[in-house]
C-alpha cells in the first residue's frame, strides 16, 4: 500500500470550478496561426505591389500601363498614316490619270466624310482628295489630333474605364515598315534596370532606351543625346520604368529636381504590365519576381518545378499587327471590369461614328457627365442644408436679457408692439430721462449706466425703436426717422408725460431721433415732446464725416440682393462686424455678443436690417434740418465722444461739429474708447452726463 494514497482527495481534481461573472461575456477567439511577422510582411507586400498611386509630395508625374497601351496604339495609328502618306502627290495622280477605280473601302470613308448623308451632286473623292482631306478637323479628327489629346492627358488619369477599342487600319503594315522607327514618337522610354535586366526583357521600340539609374551619378554629361531632346520639348514625355518602380521613383525624382518637367513614371513598372498585358508591349521573358506567386497548398511532397526556358529581348523598331491585336485584346478584358452602368453606355456608344474614334474624347465625356451627376448630387444636398440653415430658430435669451425683458412693458403703436422699459428712481426728483439707443442693437445698450441713472432722475425710460429689440418688427415696412420720432411722441403720451420736461440721451442711430424731436419742439409741432435738455453720443449727426461700415454700404445699396445677404447673415459674422467699432481694450465679452445678436434675431430682425439702414440715406437728404435743429436751439446740448470711434473718426467729427454748433458742450473720454461709449467705460460716460445735467 503505497503512503501517497491518503493524501488528498482526488475526487478534487474533478470538482468543476465557478464560473467567474466578470468574464461571462467574454468570447473565445480561434488562432488562425498568423503571426505578427507575417502580417507585417503581407502589409509590406500589399504597399510595394498594389497599391501603385500617387504619393505626397511626388514631383514627378504617373501614367497608368492601361493609357500607355491606348498611347502605343495611338502612335501605330498616326505612323501607319503617315505611312501611307509617303505617296508622292504625282503616283497618286498617275493613278487617277490611269482611270483608277476608286475602291469600295474608299467610297465608304469618303461617305463617312460627311458623315454618311451626301449630297444629289456629290462626287466621289480621288485619292489627291482623299490626302488633302486628311486630318482636316473638320468632318473627322485624325489619329494625330487624338494622339495629341491623350499627350496632353496624360497622367494620372485613368482611362481603363473608358472605350478603346479603335479601328483596325488597312492594309496592315508591311514587314520592311517594321524595320522602321516610328516617325515623331511622343514618348521616350527609358528602363533604369541593369543592361542585363533590360537584355532579358523590356519594351518594345526604338525610342525604348536602357538606361540604367547609375547613369544619374555620373558627374559629366549624366544624360544622352536623345534625353536632351526630349527634354521638357512641347508635346514630348519621357517614361520611366522598372520592375516595381522602387528604382524609378528615386530616378524620376532626380531628374524632376534638375529641371525636367515632362518626366513620367509607369504606375507598377513590368510587374503591372506582366498582370494586365503578358503578351504584346514587351519583348523577351518577364523576371520572375514579375510573375504572379503560385497559391498552391504546401504539402510534405517536394515539388518539381521545371527549369523555365529564358527567351532574350529582341530590339525591335516597332510594334507588329499580332502584337497590336493583343494589346487591343488585353484592353478589352481590362474594362470587362468597369461597372453594368458604364458599359451600357460603352455598347450604346460603339454605335456613334465619334466615340468609335474618338476615345479620349469621350472618356472626357463620361468624366464631365460624372462631374455634372456629382454638381447636382451636391445640390441636392445643399438645398436641405440651406433650407436648415434660413430655418435656424433665433438662440434662447440669456438669463440677463430675459431679466431686461420682464422688467418692461409694450404699448401700441399703429397695430405694432413696441417695448419699453420704465423704471422709478429717486424720491423727491421730478426729472425724467428717455434713452434713445443706436444701430443695430436695442434698448439693453443702456444697462451697464442704468442703476447710475435712477439714482439722479426720478424715472428712467428706454424704447426699442420699431424693428429692433424685442419690438415688431414687420416685413415689407418703410423705416424712416420720422416714424420712430413719433413712437418716442406716442409712448410719452402714453406713459401721460405730455407736459413734462424730459432730458434726452440718444447714441448713434437715437441721436437722429433726437434731431428730429428736437426740430418739432423748437417748430412746436402738433404732439411734440417737451425737451428740457439733450445729451448725444457718437452719432453720425453730421453726414460729411460720417463714415459707414462696408457692411452697411453693402445691405442698404445691394437692391433685390439684400434680402439675400440680411438671410445669411450669421453670428460670426454679426460679431465680427460689431467688434470692428469696439476698442481693442474694450471688446465685449463673447455674452454679451451673443445679447446683442439674440436681440437683433429676436422677432426676425435680421430680415430688416437692409430696410432700416435707408436712415444713412435719409440723414443726407435731411441734412439741413436736423444738423440746423442742432445749430438753431436753445435747448442745452452736450456731446459725450468716443475718440477711436472709426464710424465718426477724431479728429474731422469733432471739428466740424464744434465749427457747425459752437453752443454744445462737449466731452472726449479716454484715446481708447470707441464708438459704444456707454457699454466700453460706463462709469467714465456716466460721470460725464451728470456733470453736464448738474451743470444748469
Amino acid at each position: 500500500m503505497s503512503a501517497r494514497r491518503n493524501i488528498g482527495d482526488p475526487e478534487i481534481l474533478k470538482k468543476r470550478i465557478p464560473q467567474n461573472p466578470k468574464y461571462v461575456h467574454v468570447k473565445t477567439r480561434l488562432d488562425t496561426g498568423s503571426s505578427m511577422t507575417k502580417y507585417l510582411e503581407r502589409i509590406e507586400e500589399i504597399k510595394r505591389n498594389t497599391y501603385y498611386r500617387y504619393k505626397k509630395d511626388e514631383l514627378f508625374k504617373r501614367i497608368k500601363v492601361t493609357t500607355f497601351a491606348q498611347l502605343v496604339l495611338q502612335v501605330a495609328s498616326v505612323s501607319e498614316d503617315s505611312d501611307v502618306a509617303e505617296m508622292t502627290r504625282e503616283e497618286l495622280q498617275r493613278m487617277e490619270d490611269n482611270d483608277s477605280v476608286i475602291s469600295e473601302a474608299d467610297t465608304e470613308l469618303a461617305t463617312n466624310r460627311t458623315n454618311g448623308k451626301g449630297s444629289p451632286n456629290s462626287v466621289a473623292l480621288s485619292p489627291i482628295q482623299i490626302l488633302d482631306n486628311e486630318g482636316g478637323g473638320e468632318s473627322l479628327h485624325s489619329a494625330r489630333s487624338t494622339l495629341q489629346s491623350l499627350i496632353s492627358g496624360v497622367g494620372e488619369l485613368d482611362l481603363g474605364n473608358t472605350q478603346t477599342k479603335t479601328l483596325k487600319k488597312e492594309p496592315s503594315p508591311s514587314p520592311q515598315s517594321l524595320d522602321k522607327p516610328y516617325t515623331d514618337c511622343p514618348f521616350l522610354l527609358l528602363d533604369v534596370r541593369d543592361k542585363d535586366c533590360y537584355d532579358q526583357c523590356h519594351i518594345v521600340g526604338e525610342d525604348a532606351h536602357s538606361y540604367p539609374i547609375a547613369m544619374l551619378s555620373r558627374t559629366m554629361n549624366p544624360f544622352t543625346h536623345d534625353i536632351l531632346e526630349f527634354k521638357n520639348a512641347h508635346g514630348k514625355i519621357i517614361i520611366l520604368y522598372d520592375e516595381d518602380e522602387r528604382m524609378a521613383s528615386q530616378a524620376a525624382t532626380t531628374m524632376c529636381e534638375r529641371g525636367f518637367e515632362n518626366v513620367f513614371m509607369l504606375s507598377g513598372g513590368l510587374k503591372v504590365i506582366a498582370q494586365k498585358f503578358p503578351e504584346g508591349l514587351t519583348t523577351g521573358t518577364f523576371p520572375v519576381t514579375c510573375l504572379p506567386q503560385s497559391t498552391q497548398p504546401k504539402s510534405g511532397r517536394k515539388r518539381v518545378i521545371p527549369k523555365e526556358v529564358f527567351i532574350p529581348a529582341e530590339n525591335k523598331w516597332r510594334f507588329s499587327t499580332e502584337e497590336l491585336e493583343m494589346i487591343e485584346q488585353h484592353l478589352e478584358k481590362t474594362f470587362t471590369s468597369i461597372d453594368s452602368a458604364m458599359r451600357a453606355r460603352l455598347v450604346h456608344g460603339r454605335e456613334n461614328r465619334w466615340q468609335r474614334v474618338h476615345g479620349f474624347e469621350f472618356a472626357v465625356w463620361v468624366l464631365e457627365s460624372r462631374m455634372k451627376e456629382w454638381w447636382i448630387q451636391v445640390g441636392l444636398l445643399t438645398v436641405p442644408l440651406v433650407a436648415v440653415y434660413l430655418h435656424i430658430p433665433p438662440p434662447n435669451l440669456s438669463p440677463a436679457l430675459n431679466t431686461w425683458r420682464s422688467s418692461g412693458a409694450f404699448f401700441t403703436f399703429q397695430e405694432q408692439r413696441i417695448f419699453y422699459k420704465d423704471s422709478l428712481g429717486t424720491v423727491g426728483n421730478s426729472d425724467v430721462l428717455v434713452l434713445l439707443h443706436g444701430f443695430p442693437t436695442s434698448s439693453y445698450d443702456w444697462y451697464k449706466v442704468w442703476e447710475g441713472l435712477t439714482q439722479r432722475f426720478h424715472r428712467v425710460i428706454a424704447v426699442d425703436f420699431i424693428g429692433f429689440g424685442f419690438s415688431d418688427k414687420p416685413r415689407l415696412h418703410r423705416y424712416s426717422i420720422f416714424e420712430q420720432a413719433s413712437i418716442v411722441e406716442a409712448l410719452i403720451s402714453h406713459l401721460g408725460l405730455s407736459d413734462q420736461k424730459l432730458n434726452l440721451l440718444s447714441h448713434d442711430y437715437g441721436d437722429t431721433v433726437a434731431q428730429e424731436l428736437l426740430y418739432r419742439y423748437d417748430h412746436g409741432r402738433k404732439g411734440h415732446i417737451h425737451i428740457g435738455s439733450l445729451c448725444l453720443s457718437n452719432g453720425g449727426i453730421i453726414p460729411e464725416v460720417h463714415y459707414p461700415r462696408i457692411v452697411q454700404k453693402l445691405l442698404k445699396d445691394a437692391g433685390i440682393f439684400s434680402p439675400i445677404l440680411t438671410r445669411l447673415m450669421n453670428f460670426y459674422m454679426f460679431s465680427r462686424g460689431i467688434s470692428e467699432v469696439f476698442g481693442p481694450h474694450t471688446q465685449p465679452s463673447e455674452t454679451e455678443f451673443w445679447d446683442m445678436w439674440t436681440a437683433l434675431r429676436n422677432n426676425e430682425g435680421n430680415l430688416v436690417v437692409d430696410s432700416i439702414l435707408q436712415y444713412i440715406n435719409q440723414r443726407r437728404k435731411h441734412r439741413d434740418r436736423w444738423v440746423g435743429a442742432l445749430a438753431n436751439s436753445s435747448v442745452p446740448l452736450h456731446l459725450i465722444y468716443g475718440p477711436l470711434d472709426p464710424v465718426n473718426p477724431h479728429p474731422q467729427f469733432l471739428e466740424h461739429y464744434t465749427k457747425l454748433i459752437p453752443k454744445s458742450t462737449f466731452f472726449v473720454l479716454d484715446d481708447h474708447i470707441s464708438h459704444y461709449p456707454q457699454l466700453e467705460d460706463p462709469t467714465g460716460f456716466l460721470n460725464a452726463y451728470l456733470s453736464f445735467i448738474n451743470s444748469f
